[in-house]
């Protein structure tokens, strides 16, 4: 007998000891937990148990346990809550996608379309104005680079020399080659079976001084259209030249006289009592015709003089004047320029 316990086995605590270097956790261990037991031992008495499962503890709770961390309770995770979509909205969104997609490709094309005109925009303008270009620039036959002398007594330098040499008292009514002179040139052309007897009405006297229109047992006034006149403006000038809307009078001199009446669309006659008589006098001689590269060119030697003692105006100026002259499309030789070369 040993204190009156007969055969009584004693059990000891359990104490394990867990060394924090060598222990590593990769998945969660069940450590059942143990109680030391500090009851006193009697006979016959049996251990207590416990019905409780082992609490599982993850690797973190198993570490902080070491480290004397006190360990959160921990939290199952939550799975956020799936809003299925309806019908009508996934209807609604694919809407709202395709208007949205209509839409970019439609501003897409209003652009291509604005970016295409732009360019058929220059392409007509450049085209149309490099066919304007080649109306005026170029010719019927062929481009001979080489100067040809031509008869200066022949039809085609003839004629083209008549129409715009000019006598010493048109010359001083106008010895400025513009519009005036040019406009007077083209006058010239037109034959007299195309002028007929008309009557004053519009004439406008201040505007054409001095120039009057009184009709009259002694006078009667002559007119024609426009269109007769701008017909010999083409022929002289070119298609693509535009004829001025201007009356026909020289400013030093009773030269000309129509005045341009829109309202009927016509030139109408004056008359005038200046004296126009000179005492200049003037030697005109075409010397010289050369053609090359579709254009002729007149050469004209010019040579003022007046009465003794009597002094040349400035702007009578003799010397050499080139008439130059280019084929149009319409087999037309037009005048191109009047240049002067200085004699001295």
């Amino acid at each position: 007998m040993n204190n009156g316990v007969e055969n009584q086995e004693t059990t000891a605590p359990l104490i394990t000891t867990i060394d924090p270097t060598a222990v590593q956790v990769t998945e969660p261990v069940t450590v059942p937990v143990v109680v030391p037991n500090t009851m006193p031992v009697e006979a016959n008495v049996e251990a207590p148990t416990f019905n409780s499962a082992p609490t599982p503890v993850s690797p973190e709770a198993v570490n902080n346990t070491i480290n004397n961390i006190p360990v959160p309770p921990v939290v199952p995770a939550t799975t956020p809550a799936v809003i299925e979509e309806t019908e009508e909205e996934r209807a609604a969104r694919r809407a709202k996608r395709k208007k949205k997609f209509k839409a970019s490709v439609i501003f897409i094309l209003v652009i291509i379309i604005i970016l295409l005109g732009a360019v058929l925009f220059f392409i007509k303008t450049t085209s149309d104005r490099k066919i304007e270009e080649l109306k005026y620039t170029c010719s019927p036959i062929g481009e001979k680079k080489e100067s040809t002398n031509i008869d200066v007594n022949s039809t085609l330098v003839q004629s083209l020399y008549s129409k715009v040499v000019t006598s010493v008292r048109e010359d001083l009514a106008q010895p400025e080659f513009n519009d005036t002179m040019k406009i007077y040139l083209a006058y010239r052309q037109i034959p007299e079976y195309d002028k007929y007897e008309t009557n004053c009405t519009g004439f406008d006297k201040l505007k054409m001084e001095p120039y009057k229109c009184e009709k009259s047992s002694t006078f009667t006034p002559k007119g024609f259209t426009r269109k007769t006149l701008e017909l010999k403006w083409k022929e002289l000038f070119g298609e693509m030249t535009p004829m001025p809307k201007i009356n026909i009078k020289l400013q030093n001199a009773c030269v000309g006289g129509y005045e341009y009446i829109p309202n009927r669309d016509e030139y109408v006659e004056g008359t005038c009592k200046m004296n126009t008589s000179g005492a200049y006098k003037v030697s005109k001689e075409l010397i010289e015709a050369k053609y090359s590269n579709n254009m002729i060119v007149l050469t004209e030697q010019v040579n003022y003089s007046g009465q003794e003692n009597m002094v040349l105006p400035d702007y009578l100026k003799s010397g050499k004047y080139f008439y130059t002259f280019r084929l149009d499309m319409n087999y037309n030789y037009v005048l191109v320029s009047k240049e002067y070369e200085q004699k001295y």
